[in-house]
């Protein structure tokens, strides 16, 4: 009860546009955002011949592409079968944009157009989100999870993390921002790690992540 009213219990809740159940698989929210996308790749589509590509491509990144990085950090590492449904989003577009059939390869067009598969995409988000807290000092409440890791190394070696990455106890917590986010961000080259211009480190983030720069046992 709150305030003499009964609360009713429920397995999902759309709170600010995430779609949280109780078991905090975000399938649900994936395929939320996945109907929405959809909707708009209609619009899209039935445009395509009327629309010059650059107008095309701003409808993605006005429409589309704004879904899909939406608390990305959250809810991004998940199932692959999950990750798929809006990678198959993604690919749709790119289908119309060059105008390709549904049986032709789109990875050499996603390259051309400088667009990200949705997993990648999670793994540049990530690291941008830390490059703001860590180096750029935003989102101060953030601060607080920030240990260096020689309050609790006794001795640090160069295979020591920067940061101290707390031990992992449940799946949950291991695909948090705070404990993966900071496992990857341990395996940055030292360059980019002290690196001042957030436009630039995007611009090296981005070809790290596309040339296949973190190892698969750990993402």
């Amino acid at each position: 009860y709150y305030k003499d009213s009964l609360i009713t219990k429920t397995d999902k809740i759309n709170f600010l546009g995430v779609v949280i159940t109780t078991n905090l698989s975000w399938r649900e929210h994936i395929i939320s955002v996945s109907n929405k996308i959809s909707k708009n790749l209609g619009i899209i589509y039935k445009l395509k011949s009327l629309l010059p590509k650059f107008i095309l491509l701003n409808l993605f990144y006005s429409f589309i592409y704004p879904l899909l990085i939406y608390c990305i950090i959250i809810w991004g590492r998940n199932i692959k079968s999950h990750i798929l449904i809006l990678d198959k989003c993604l690919y749709f577009f790119i289908r119309i944009y060059y105008d390709l059939n549904k049986f032709d390869h789109v990875s050499y067009y996603l390259s051309l157009s400088n667009l990200l598969p949705v997993y990648k995409l999670y793994l540049f988000r990530v690291l941008l989100f830390l490059y703001n807290v860590i180096i750029l000092k935003k989102h101060v409440q953030f601060q607080l999870f920030l240990i260096d890791s020689s309050t609790y190394c006794i001795r640090k070696t160069r295979h020591t993390p920067t940061l101290y990455i707390t031990a992992s106890r449940t799946a949950l917590f291991s695909s948090s921002i705070f404990n993966f986010g900071f496992k990857l961000w341990s395996l940055l080259p030292d360059n980019l790690t002290h690196v001042n211009s957030s436009l630039q480190f995007k611009k090296l983030v981005y070809d790290l992540i596309v040339n296949n720069f973190f190892p698969d046992d750990i993402i």
